[in-house]
């Protein structure tokens, strides 16, 4: 089964849950896929995105904050909410659960990440952001 990550919040979290399962897979030789959402199997960010794998199984749950106290860093999670936390090898058939806002959940997969959400060109807007 997949490594994936539960979408909390838009656009921008969806893509550090994402980048987290591609780094997390790519770090102990597992495949991953983006959640599909119960209502029309489609997530938010498969608009964006439509070619990111899906998966609708969600495996073991792996929470980023088991509990309001951060036992690493020794304060409330919402202190240490963008420090690294690392992640065992739970196997392939992992669910994360968190917003994973740091670079160390995915810097050994940088390449592949910035080809999964590269935007095709689309000429005419050179001049916008």
């Amino acid at each position: 089964m997949p490594v994936s990550s539960m979408l909390i919040g838009r656009l921008g979290n969806s893509m550090f849950q994402i980048a987290a399962s591609i780094g997390y897979a790519r770090k102990y030789g597992h495949d991953w896929a983006v959640q599909e959402q119960p209502h029309n199997g489609e997530s938010a960010i498969h608009r964006v995105y439509p070619n990111l794998p899906k998966t609708n199984f969600k495996g073991v749950g792996y929470q980023e904050h088991p509990s309001k106290h951060c036992q690493i860093h020794g304060q409330h999670y919402d202190d240490c909410r963008f420090n690294y936390h690392p992640i065992p090898d739970m196997g392939s058939d992992v669910f994360l659960r968190g917003f994973w806002q740091s670079y160390k959940y995915f810097e050994n997969a940088q390449e592949e990440i910035k080809e999964v959400f590269k935007l095709p060109h689309i000429g005419g807007y050179e001049d916008y952001v």
